[in-house]
């Protein structure tokens, strides 16, 4: 089993897809808890991820992107992010906030602070910055239209929950997919605004087909066409 654990912790790679960061660890933190895990030194982690932002910045060009925010500095600024966007979010949340915009106003923008980073580019950072805030906006929409029937039930804040009157699937199409087209529309347009040197055609695949291929599977079990 020893000799397993070894082969695992030092030949194999894990990409996961779906939500394993640790929260209350800062982004550096998070790259780095493989490595720290092998037992591999501090010195070494840093050299390593150091070595992953110089080929970051030769594939991404001007926007220097995971480069930037895996700046130790960054991370701090990060946290500062989220707790200013936990703080914002409790206090909508407690008040009963019925206004959708409000409510997703939150994580809007932290996505939008987050992604305002990547690039030393003032012109980039300003499209970065409306790109950001656009899925942020997807991101809590959707999570706020796939939770309401649980919340429903439980009694818990959704923004949606005092608006729904009769069928919950009714109100999600003729009411929230109206609005997640509208985030997507617009953060395909940001996207198509950023001077992104490699792989342009892969991350507009994800903006603009992902996003809604995503949010119909999610909500109605549909495909886009």
């Amino acid at each position: 089993d020893r000799d397993w654990d070894t082969y695992r912790n030092h030949s194999i790679g894990f990409v996961f897809q779906s939500y394993n960061l640790i929260t209350h660890q800062t982004v550096l933190a998070n790259v780095e808890l493989a490595l720290t895990l092998s037992g591999v030194s501090k010195e070494e982690r840093r050299q390593s991820i150091n070595k992953l932002l110089v080929k970051g910045r030769e594939v991404y060009g001007k926007i220097t992107s995971i480069g930037d925010i895996l700046r130790e500095e960054d991370s701090i600024t990060i946290e500062g992010y989220v707790f200013d966007y936990i703080t914002a979010q409790n206090t909508l949340e407690k008040a009963g906030c019925s206004s959708i915009d409000e409510a997703a106003d939150p994580t809007a923008k932290v996505m939008e602070q987050i992604l305002s980073l990547c690039s030393e580019d003032q012109t980039q950072k300003r499209v970065l910055a409306r790109l950001g805030y656009c899925l942020g906006r997807y991101i809590y929409l959707l999570d706020a239209a796939v939770d309401l029937p649980k919340d429903i039930k439980s009694g818990s804040y959704n923004v949606f929950k005092s608006k729904v009157e009769g069928d919950i699937k009714e109100y999600i199409k003729i009411t929230v997919t109206p609005q997640l087209y509208f985030s997507v529309n617009e953060a395909a347009r940001a996207f198509e605004l950023l001077d992104i040197k490699k792989y342009k055609h892969i991350l507009g695949n994800i903006i603009y087909l992902g996003l809604e291929e995503t949010f119909l599977k999610e909500l109605n079990n549909e495909r886009p066409v």
